[in-house]
């Protein structure tokens, strides 16, 4: 048998041999620790572009959380995963907002102080805190930790730009060890998730806003529409209330000047006792008197604490908090719009605060606007009711004087018949019958008065010729009057079909009334033109004229009694002749170029059905 034997290596090439096995060993070590690095980063990295897609994905909060809580608890292997928020109108009040892995119910309403418990701790620190097994710390110890008897707790701070949001519970059912990798990859989790959060309240902010711009709109719209005020004030306070909830009540007072009283009128979320406790003299209401004397909105986030508060406000309908919004229209005081919180304290924001005065300053105007109206038609009712009574009175005037006066006509005539005995007695007669025709006039003018006003005037078309009633109404006209000449200029025939008493009355009426205010005498002209199936008359004189302001009220009944003019009468005449021509579809108006210049009554007269246009003198033969 023949034994080989190995030659013994040098010492040196030994020595090198090792030093190359170490070098292996310790770069072998150093990958491996950098791979489990890259590895590491690798995860952070997925697990942060996991949690900007979810916060990318949706804008909505409820939907954002439940999304960002899962990919919390698959990202970490949490068993469960509860997130608190602090509460806007309370800094110092964490809510729990939402949570996975354990039941809605067990969640709802729990709340902590910061400083106070795991999640107070954390967010008083706004640094992580973690434990190996909460079930040993006694003020990790929540209803939920016990009930799910939850060990091993990593919380950390939820953070946007810097500025803390809440805090992130990650939470195992078994007891473990966190290394400062994962605390960190929590933190930056929350970190990125906190920026989501923002980004979604944010978002909501501005859709709240618009919806608010929005229901502002509508609720002017809706008051607007409603111009009674009792409808006004209600509907107005309980659109309010529904637009800034969670508010749970509001009211609204009015202010009478007269008295320097507040008045409850409208209330929604309260009781008819409540309105009658915001009822009273002003300065029993601080805190309205202070609204309504700065014109500023006054936010009260705790009413007890506050002084300016009413204890009965407190104490009979349990106000926590309040917003107290001066109402102005027109530099006066309308009355206070109030919003109460009484479940809870709130702690009025800007935005809200904003909103609720740009709402009350319309609010403000649709009540003056409501009450201007309640005024109006207050009067207008006061002056259909003083109509009515002058209709009534005019008409017993009216047939009481046409009593009177039948017999005085018939004397009157029976003296003219007889033969005068001389000259003045003929003179005092004819001037007698003159007086009783005008009474008589006078009479028939009160009687179509109060028919007009009564609503009760009617025509009685038939086809006439209007320049036959013009011709016929001159010739009257003149032989009343020495003084003046009046000329008609017309075709030879219009034909219609209109009331022809009513016509007549009509220029009578301006004829009437051009020889009366024109006392030197003169031409008072007549003249007619026609256009298509539209005739119109004008009756001109040359008498004091008009002045402007007397051309806008002068149709109206009883003008003539603001009117000082040489010649007395009621101003009733024209307003006739204006309702006979409108009533045939017409219109009237009068001209003047002021006083002493004369005037011109003209008026139009549809339906014309025939025209037959006056004959043309005969030209003047030249003499050769």
């Amino acid at each position: 048998m023949v034994h080989r034997r190995g030659l013994a290596a040098p010492p040196g090439l030994l020595t090198l041999s090792l030093g190359l096995s170490g070098l292996s060993l310790g770069l072998l070590a150093l990958l491996w620790r950098v791979a489990g690095r890259m590895a590491r980063q690798a995860r952070e990295l997925a697990a942060l572009q996991s949690i900007t897609e979810t916060g990318l994905a949706t804008l909505d909060l409820e939907e954002l959380l439940i999304q960002l809580l899962g990919r919390f608890a698959a990202i970490t292997g949490a068993d469960a995963v509860v997130l608190y928020l602090i509460e806007p109108d309370r800094p110092a009040v964490l809510t729990v907002r939402k949570a996975v892995g354990i039941p809605d119910e067990e969640i709802a309403g729990l709340r902590v102080r910061l400083g106070e418990g795991l999640a107070g701790r954390v967010a008083a620190m706004n640094a992580p805190l973690w434990f190996a097994d909460a079930q040993a710390i006694p003020w990790a110890r929540t209803p939920y930790v016990v009930a799910h008897n939850i060990r091993a707790i990593l919380a950390v701070p939820l953070r946007a730009r810097g500025r803390l949001l809440g805090v992130v519970e990650s939470m195992y059912h078994e007891r473990r060890p966190f290394a400062p990798d994962e605390v960190r990859l929590l933190e930056v989790l929350a970190e990125r998730a906190g920026l989501a959060l923002e980004n979604a309240r944010l978002y909501a902010e501005t859709v709240q806003r618009a919806e608010r711009s929005a229901a502002l709109a509508r609720i002017i719209g809706d008051i607007l529409t409603v111009l009674e005020l009792p409808q006004t004030l209600q509907r107005a306070v309980s659109d309010m209330v529904r637009v800034m909830q969670p508010v749970d009540a509001g009211a609204i007072v009015t202010y009478d000047p007269t008295t320097g009283q507040l008045v409850g009128q409208a209330a929604y979320g309260l009781s008819a006792v409540a309105i009658q406790a915001i009822s009273g003299p002003l300065a029993a209401f601080p805190v309205a008197q202070e609204a309504l004397e700065t014109r500023r909105p006054i936010a009260i986030d705790d009413a007890a604490a506050d002084p300016r508060v009413p204890p009965a406000y407190i104490q009979q309908f349990g106000v926590r908090s309040l917003l107290v919004l001066p109402l102005i229209a027109r530099q006066r005081w309308v009355g206070v719009l109030f919003l109460f919180y009484t479940t809870r304290p709130h702690r009025w924001t800007e935005d809200e605060v904003a909103f609720a005065a740009d709402a009350a300053n319309e609010i403000a105007l649709a009540i003056e606007v409501a009450r201007l109206y309640d005024e109006a038609r207050q009067r207008a009712e006061e002056l259909e009711e003083a109509r009515q009574r002058r209709v009534v009175f005019t008409a017993a005037i009216a047939h009481d004087l046409q009593g009177m006066l039948q017999p005085l006509l018939v004397y009157s005539e029976m003296l003219r018949r007889e033969t005068p005995p001389s000259d003045r007695w003929r003179e005092a007669v004819e001037s007698i019958a003159l007086s009783v025709r005008r009474l008589q006039r006078l009479a028939n003018d009160l009687a179509d008065v109060a028919t007009i006003e009564a609503g009760r005037f009617r025509l009685r078309p038939q086809p006439c010729d209007l320049i036959a009633i013009i011709r016929r109404t001159v010739q009257e006209a003149q032989a009343t009057t020495s003084s003046h000449q009046l000329v008609a200029e017309a075709p030879e025939v219009v034909e219609g079909r209109w009331d022809p008493d009513r016509l007549a009355q009509v220029l009578n009426n301006l004829l009437n009334n051009a020889i009366r205010y024109s006392p030197q005498g003169g031409v008072v002209r007549v003249r007619v033109t026609v256009q298509e199936t539209t005739a119109r008359v004008c009756v001109s004189d040359q008498g004091i004229g008009l002045r402007p302001e007397e051309l806008a009220v002068i149709f109206e009944p009883w003008s003539r009694l603001y009117r000082e003019r040489p010649t007395r009468g009621l101003g009733l005449g024209l307003f006739i002749a204006r309702t006979i021509v409108e009533s045939h579809g017409g219109r009237i108006w009068a001209t003047s170029e002021g006083p002493g210049r004369g005037a011109t009554f003209c008026f139009t007269l549809p339906g014309v059905e025939r025209v037959v246009a006056a004959p043309t003198p005969a030209p003047t033969g030249a003499r050769g």
